[in-house]
């Protein structure tokens, strides 16, 4: 089989692959990502939180949504996104201190 005729072939062996792949990030970008905040609004982690959103809405091209669960020394928060669906549009932002 000549070079380019095999070049070819996986050529569009890896377009066809790569297809479900673009579609499945259209799906992605159609519902919001959330990033909860254990902490009241205000905050730096709250600040650093809207901030880092602010961007990751630019690159995924979707909608990211901050909520606060303040509370319990975080554990409100930290409840809230293990109890969430684990579709991968979860986040938790602790606080940046040790």
């Amino acid at each position: 089989m000549p070079a380019r005729i095999l070049f070819a072939l996986v050529a569009a062996v890896l377009a066809a692959l790569a297809l479900p792949a673009v579609s499945h990030a259209d799906d992605f970008a159609a519902a919001p990502t959330r990033i909860v905040v254990p902490f009241a609004p205000g905050g730096g982690t709250d600040i650093i939180a809207r901030t880092l959103a602010q961007e990751m809405g630019k690159t995924l091209g979707g909608n990211v949504i901050v909520e606060n669960k303040p509370g319990a020394g975080t554990i409100i928060g930290t409840e809230y996104v293990a109890k969430a669906a684990p579709d991968g549009r979860w986040s938790w932002r602790p606080s940046p201190t040790p």
